[in-house]
């Protein structure tokens, strides 16, 4: 399985290794958004196939990054 990650950053990084999460419906699988290794500014962020990027952007209420077509 191969994962699309973007390149993210955050001013503060942390000894601790930091999963960021949009919210989901109750009952349906939590939606990962970032990952940062401990002690780094730079991280991932992960993109959706468009429909599951829809769904997970109308309940977070803010867009979510999508795959392209190939």
């Amino acid at each position: 399985m191969t994962t699309l990650a973007i390149p993210n950053y955050r001013l503060q990084s942390t000894g601790k290794t930091v999963f960021g999460f949009w919210e989901t419906p109750a009952g349906q699988p939590r939606a990962l958004t970032s990952w940062f290794y401990p002690g780094d500014n730079f991280g991932q962020e992960f993109a959706y196939p468009k429909e599951k990027a829809a769904e997970i952007a109308l309940v977070a209420g803010e867009p979510v990054p999508t795959l392209p077509k190939y």
